[in-house]
């Protein structure tokens, strides 16, 4: 839906310019060739992604390669490589809208302002149960888990890693309910359990280490874990968890889907 408003913006944006050049047509048709660029990228963008996405779900992400995306969608790697550097980069892309699609949701649906631990524990259900649900999907990324990403990637200088950092930071933007500053130890508690202690966990869970456990409660096992790490009391994260399910009940979002 936001590529078609994107779309809608450019094609408004190059008839508003040809508009108000008026009569000088060479400059008009100079911008209406940049604006129709522009649409054909994010075109050609939402085709990659679109053409990733399929294989991803039938072959996996190791078995999907750069060279199967490219044929598919018919352009050159070169081409490629102007949206996307490398595959990681793909994965890093869809993970990060994904999440996103959930924020956005609740925090439209919402009837109070969250925290950004109390939007990350509301989207939490949705967003690892939706994983769960379909079996291609949750082999994608119980793969994505083995292989290290997007939570156990520690090269500084990979998109995954950037995907680590962007959604560390959204953990930590205001976390304390009193308001108060965030100190080294937070920062770090919560840095290591968001890198590798919650993928441990759900990877062990997608590994059936924890036979007839029901995936909500691992799921909100994982938000309870990192809310200690933040030092919030455990009342205020158990309250935050019974919220977050009736939400949830609400407002399943079983459309918003990773593969889908």
């Amino acid at each position: 839906m936001q590529l078609l408003k994107d779309y809608f913006i450019i094609l408004i944006s190059s008839k508003d310019i040809i508009q108000q050049q008026g009569n000088n047509k060479m400059d008009s048709s100079l911008h209406k060739d940049i604006a129709y660029e522009e649409l054909n990228g994010l075109i050609t963008k939402k085709k990659i992604v679109e053409a990733a996405k399929g294989f991803f779900c039938l072959y996996g992400y190791t078995k999907s390669t750069i060279k199967m995306i490219t044929e598919k969608v018919g352009i050159s790697i070169g081409s490629l490589a102007y949206h996307f550097k490398k595959k990681e980069d793909i994965v890093s892309y869809i993970m990060f809208q994904y999440i996103n699609k959930f924020y956005d949701e609740i925090t439209a649906l919402s009837t109070k302002k969250l925290t950004a631990f109390e939007l990350h524990t509301y989207a939490s259900i949705p967003y690892y149960i939706n994983l769960f649900c379909d079996g291609q999907t949750r082999a994608f990324y119980h793969e994505l888990l083995l292989y290290g990403a997007p939570h156990l990637q520690s090269v500084s200088s990979s998109s995954i890693s950037s995907f680590d950092k962007q959604m560390f930071e959204t953990f930590m933007e205001g976390v304390n309910p009193a308001g108060e500053s965030i100190n080294q130890l937070q920062t770090s508690l919560t840095h290591q359990f968001c890198r590798a202690g919650r993928s441990h966990l759900i990877q062990a869970y997608l590994e059936g280490h924890y036979p007839g456990a029901p995936e909500i409660e691992v799921i909100n096992q994982a938000s309870r874990i990192l809310g200690l790490c933040m030092l919030y009391e455990l009342d205020y994260v158990n309250e935050v968890i019974a919220d977050a399910e009736a939400f949830y009940a609400k407002h399943p979002f079983e459309d918003i889907q990773l593969l889908k």
